[in-house]
């Protein structure tokens, strides 16, 4: 039986998490199921792998989508806010820190050497990931395939929409292959909360109305990230080549070099890489002083996870009811075997950007086999990566 949940407890092991969860999405699964699963028992892992399967589903962050839906199956919408806010408050405070650091030191580069092994281990921690979810979650040749697909359509389709449309395409083909004959299952009686989803609407239609035809910047640049934060799926990788062609490339806001030291420095801060977009609006608004860039830095926080959020908060109520559905239970089969693909796929995505280093492969190896014989806490790993890194760029 679960135990008692002290609502205190789990918004400071969410802090915990927002300081030492590297990596994105797919390496964030990796350290939820460690805490949240194994060591804390907040919920059961089938229950953490069916939240992340339909924050899969969704545009915006995935890994904050799952820990509002936590949060909300723990303590309803209160305590689901309250995981958001705690999740990336400090990054946010950290990514705007560094931008106005930046403009402060004249737009001379801040030194993130001694994140230099962040993104092996991260890599090694996906691939972690992907092993360990597959030995529970793939059991036949059928989800095998499943995965396959999965993982071959990441790395040859570059398109965000490939993630919708795989798990889509894998849970209906489980679902065709485990359906029996027999008598039609009955619909669940749902209630879905429309008031989030016009909440939703609304903040989208007013943001591009009142910031076309008044042509305000803060509001601009609010309306750019909520609609990014709407449409976005496949995390922070995704949502980067967007905000470059539309901050640089034809509004002007930042320089290319600006964009890319904010997007280098977002490797080495823990918790939801989306906050990159505190360092993006915040450097966008630095003609109206520290106070505009605080106040930029606030805009794009909130722009890019409010729609995720609000998702969610529509969503997950609905998703309760339906997830005990036998046709969803069976559809979960293929959905879960795809996204170990599409883990899979993020470690071979990674690995590729790193340089062919010995020293990058070996950090990758080494953070993999920490968690998996070893069975090392992850902000242990972290912590000695930036131990090395740091001894290294000294």
């Amino acid at each position: 039986m679960r135990r008692r949940i002290p609502l205190p407890e789990f918004l400071r092991d969410v802090l915990l998490l927002s300081l030492s969860a590297f990596g994105g999405p797919q390496a964030h699964i990796t350290v939820f199921l460690q805490h949240l699963v194994y060591k804390k028992q907040y919920l059961e892992e089938d229950e953490l792998l069916q939240i992340n399967a339909l924050c899969q589903f969704l545009p915006g962050p995935t890994s904050t989508q799952t820990l509002i839906a936590i949060g909300h199956k723990l303590g309803g919408p209160k305590l689901a806010f309250l995981t958001l806010l705690v999740w990336v408050f400090p990054a946010t405070v950290i990514m705007t820190t560094l931008a106005l650091a930046y403009v402060y030191f004249e737009q001379q580069h801040l030194p993130t050497d001694f994140s230099r092994y962040l993104q092996p281990m991260a890599v090694g921690f996906i691939a972690y990931s992907a092993v360990r979810l597959s030995r529970s979650l793939v059991t036949n040749f059928t989800q095998a395939g499943y995965l396959c697909i999965a993982l071959v359509s990441v790395l040859l389709i570059r398109s965000s929409l490939v993630y919708p449309i795989v798990l889509l395409l894998a849970g209906w083909l489980s679902t065709r292959r485990t359906n029996t004959s027999g008598p039609a299952p009955t619909w669940p009686e749902l209630r879905p909360r429309w008031g989030n989803l016009y909440l939703l609407l609304g903040l989208f239609a007013a943001s591009a109305l009142v910031g076309n035809f008044f042509q305000l910047k803060p509001v601009l640049i609010f309306e750019n990230t909520f609609r990014y934060g709407s449409m976005v799926f496949g995390g922070g990788q995704v949502l980067v080549p967007l905000l470059f062609e539309q901050f640089v490339l034809n509004k002007g806001y930042l320089t290319a070099s600006e964009f890319l030291t904010g997007w280098g420095a977002a490797q080495a801060v823990p918790g939801p890489v989306f906050t990159f977009t505190s360092f993006t609006h915040a450097l966008a608004m630095k003609e109206y002083g520290s106070g505009g860039m605080v106040l930029g830095a606030f805009l794009g926080m909130s722009g890019i996870f409010l729609p995720g959020a609000l998702l969610i908060f529509f969503i997950y109520p609905t998703w309760e009811k339906l997830k005990d559905w036998s046709l969803i239970q069976n559809a979960l089969k293929g959905v879960n075997a795809a996204a170990c693909g599409f883990i899979a796929a993020a470690a071979i995505l990674l690995a590729r950007t790193l340089p062919p280093t010995t020293d990058n492969l070996l950090a990758g190896i080494l953070a993999f086999l920490g968690l998996y014989l070893l069975k090392l806490p992850p902000v242990l790993i972290v912590g000695l990566c930036l131990f090395v890194g740091l001894v290294m760029a000294l």
